[in-house]
């Protein structure tokens, strides 16, 4: 979320020149088990500046991570995510 409000945030003035009069952003969100997701205060506070709005759209995949998939988080670590042996969804650092 952060890299998509920094970069709203550096063209804003440039969207809105091109037209836009409001900007909704739609987060699609792929969950086993459970679905968390949050936002700091700093986020909401981004998005209430820029008058943005934020809908949220969660639904269960239950074949999300029976293979698994490498991410890099904003600092630059990678990390594996995949399901356990008891169906757990498990993060663990690589390299």
């Amino acid at each position: 979320m952060d890299l998509v409000l920094e970069a709203l945030s550096k063209n804003y003035s440039q969207i809105r020149e091109a037209g836009a009069s409001d900007i909704f952003l739609t987060a699609t969100l792929g969950y086993v088990n459970q679905c968390n997701w949050e936002l700091n205060n700093k986020q909401l506070k981004k998005l209430a500046n820029l008058g943005l709005s934020l809908g949220i759209t969660c639904y269960e995949d239950t074949d999300l991570l029976k293979e698994p998939i490498e991410y890099v988080d904003l600092e630059g670590n990678r990390y594996r995510a995949y399901l356990d042996e008891e169906g757990c969804e498990t993060h663990e650092l690589v390299g």
